[in-house]
């Protein structure tokens, strides 16, 4: 990706419902709730890193500043009442083909179960398909994530085949959105 993307970042806002919006997260703005809700095993039973490793805040904080330097990502926080509650990561952004990989995090489990995650990944689409010109997302989703495809299809996202499964929670498909171009 050009380096467009990290110029757009530190001014990037995304306004949701009810006064919660979307911004690039820094290394500054991790803080122990976030580290907790990633250790939570309710919340990372479907993350891959987290289920597999403690999360420390040193970690946390080097990952969050990664994809801060990454001109083919952004790690967007998810903010609701002034607290960070989640993560929306748009990454291996590829103008060329027009393409990118999403993901979701909601570690706060206070706010799972209230449409914040579908209106948070539907800024996340408008943003990508608007402003970068992206016409194909992608995202591979554990089968039992009930949640997440409920999200996902909410915001356009259709099945379309099969990965390899996850050896511990089985059968993972990839579900993708194609947009046209908008730019």
């Amino acid at each position: 990706m050009t380096r467009a993307l990290l110029d757009l970042k530190p001014t990037l806002r995304l306004a949701l419902r009810d006064g919660a919006y979307l911004r690039p997260l820094l290394a500054d703005d991790v803080t122990m709730a976030y580290v907790d809700g990633l250790n939570d095993p309710e919340v990372h039973r479907y993350m891959e890193a987290p289920r597999k490793q403690r999360q420390t805040l040193e970690g946390v904080r080097a990952y969050v500043a990664d994809n801060a330097a990454d001109a083919g990502a952004i790690l967007f926080g998810l903010y609701a009442g002034g607290t960070l509650r989640g993560t929306v990561r748009l990454h291996d952004v590829e103008s060329g083909p027009g393409t990118a990989t999403v993901g979701i995090a909601l570690f706060d489990r206070g706010v799972w179960s209230q449409g914040l995650g579908s209106a948070a990944l539907a800024a996340v689409v408008r943003f990508a398909t608007g402003e970068l010109g992206l016409t194909r997302l992608e995202a591979g989703i554990i089968a039992a994530n009930k949640g997440s495809i409920q999200a996902f299809e909410k915001t356009g996202f259709r099945r379309t085949s099969d990965k390899p499964p996850d050896p511990e929670l089985g059968p993972v498909g990839l579900w993708v959105l194609e947009a046209a171009a908008t730019r």
